[in-house]
């Protein structure tokens, strides 16, 4: 089974890693805050969530730039590659071919 080949977009997002901070409620790329030659990303705004809740969603969001470079990484390993099924491999080469495809769906999405 050969894998489809595909393109991914080039990240457009804000460069550098992404941080939370929990006295502004807000992304940046900052690692105090919101000073001069930060970035600001997000502010997080949230109702009816715990405190709990929203610092785990701010760190998820703060951690986007990060996943999604793993993820095009294990991604682009995959492109091209080809899987050599034979009757004995065939359902963990299906399952890898789904994940592949997750993958791509993911990335999609996010860029």
């Amino acid at each position: 089974m050969t894998l489809p080949s595909a393109k991914i977009n080039i990240m457009k997002h804000t460069k550098g890693i992404w941080r939370y901070s929990e006295v502004f409620k807000h992304i940046t790329t900052s690692k105090k805050g919101i000073i001069k030659g930060s970035k600001g990303i997000c502010d997080i705004v949230s109702f009816n969530k715990s405190d709990d809740e929203i610092r785990a969603n701010a760190k998820l969001i703060a951690a986007a730039p990060e996943l999604l470079k793993a993820l095009s990484k294990i991604y682009k390993s995959w492109d091209n590659w080809e899987l050599e099924v034979s009757k004995k491999d065939k359902d963990s080469c299906n399952d890898m071919y789904k994940l592949w495809k997750e993958a791509k769906q993911a990335i999609k999405k996010a860029t």
